[in-house]
């Protein structure tokens, strides 16, 4: 860039330019299309990778913001320095002092046309090429809208992993809590079912007690067998 508007500046130099900044411009576009892929791929990454991410994003930024901030001073400069049109032509018109003064006339004004037609086709061929390295200028401000868009969709991304932790994270708390609940409640009821049960069977010890007491207490005495005779006295 220091070159132009000196002695070496030339159309070949502006023809170089051109190629070069079209060259960085797909350059660029790839680029932002390799992050875009890598932004979705990183979503369900750890979080170092998605710092590192943010870390290269922010670096690429800047570079476009630095190579836009050259387009334009190379814009600038190329429309302060316009190429001046030589004048190799000069000697096209020089003629022999035995020339008559009408034949060098003539050929003077031919030559004057065609250095005005010349320099007309330079000027249209810088305003062409000046013209072109100016489309090739990238709107910065829209590669840095689509970045900032990804580093916002980014940070929804962490924020529903987040919310996603928090509530599962809260799920199992409740959960907890109630198998908790629910096992204090099944050793309480188990324990209520032994006192039942130990009552019951308390209860049905004193009934069969009370059912053997009562029925020894009203059950008749055997009879008592009446003497016998020895069959000696009944001789």
């Amino acid at each position: 860039m220091k070159i132009l508007g000196t002695d070496r500046d030339c159309l070949g130099l502006r023809d170089n330019i051109h190629i070069e900044q079209l060259s960085t411009n797909q350059l660029v576009g790839e680029t932002t299309r390799g992050i875009q892929k890598l932004n979705f791929l990183v979503k369900r990454g750890a979080k170092p990778q998605r710092l590192q991410f943010e870390r290269l994003q922010t670096e690429f930024k800047e570079a476009i913001k630095r190579y836009g901030q050259m387009q334009n001073q190379v814009a600038l400069r190329l429309r302060a320095h316009a190429l001046q049109p030589t004048h190799s032509l000069d000697d096209e018109y020089e003629q022999d002092n035995e020339l008559e003064e009408r034949a060098q006339l003539i050929a003077k004004q031919k030559q004057m046309q065609r250095e005005l037609d010349y320099e007309k086709d330079m000027l249209q061929e810088r305003e062409k090429r000046i013209k072109q390295i100016e489309e090739d200028v990238l709107d910065v401000n829209e590669i840095m809208r689509e970045l900032s868009a990804m580093v916002h969709d980014q940070g929804e991304v962490v924020a529903n992993i987040e919310d996603n932790i928090e509530r599962v994270h809260t799920d199992v708390n409740m959960g907890r809590q109630q198998l908790e609940q629910a096992s204090r409640y099944q050793n309480s009821r188990r324990r209520k079912l032994c006192w039942c049960a130990s009552v019951a069977f308390v209860v049905a010890l004193i009934i069969i007690g009370l059912i053997i007491v009562e029925f020894v207490t009203l059950s008749p005495a055997p009879p008592t067998p009446a003497p016998t005779t020895p069959p000696s006295l009944l001789q």
